[in-house]
């Protein structure tokens, strides 16, 4: 199991830990809490520098670096966008997805998530980084499926912080 994979999923646990205690559960109340986690899939690819948040029992995943450290390309960087159930653990879902980007930002408000910039890379493999700074943003609707684009920030970031 890779080193993301296993942050992925104490991620995935301290969330459904936060949601017991959200609704008023209490450790150990069900006896061994760690026999009481539902069994989440590990991701298909392993990645960094991906964006992700919770919205109810959900754990969304956007984007990432699939390559080497350092190493950057049009191969290397992906646009999957996934879900996993927290409560019900299982597969995680694929979702609709933008651009390939890194370094974004994935915040949730109002049962809405949003995208908030990011970098990609625009060179092959092996050829010279062309890496770009994006200032897109967009809201994705969970129920509708679907990403509407919003007003851009004024330059691109990416490696940055959000919060609503």
């Amino acid at each position: 199991m890779s080193a993301l994979n296993v942050c992925l999923k104490l991620l995935a646990g301290a969330a459904l830990l936060g949601l017991a205690a959200l609704n008023g559960a209490r450790a150990g109340e069900a006896g061994d809490p760690s026999t009481a986690l539902p069994k989440i899939a590990e991701l298909p690819v392993g990645i960094a520098s991906f964006g992700a948040a919770i919205d109810g029992d959900w754990l969304y995943v956007y984007g990432g670096h699939t390559g080497e450290t350092h190493s950057y390309s049009t191969e290397e960087v992906t646009d999957a966008f996934r879900r996993v159930n927290l409560r019900q653990g299982g597969p995680w879902e694929e979702l609709p997805s933008g651009p390939p980007l890194q370094g974004l930002m994935l915040v949730e408000h109002d049962g809405l998530l949003y995208r908030v910039g990011g970098m990609t890379a625009r060179n092959a493999p092996n050829a010279a980084d062309d890496l770009h700074s994006l200032a897109d943003v967009a809201r994705f609707d969970p129920r509708s499926r679907q990403w509407t684009a919003l007003a851009p920030l004024p330059e691109g970031r990416s490696s940055h912080g959000a919060v609503v």
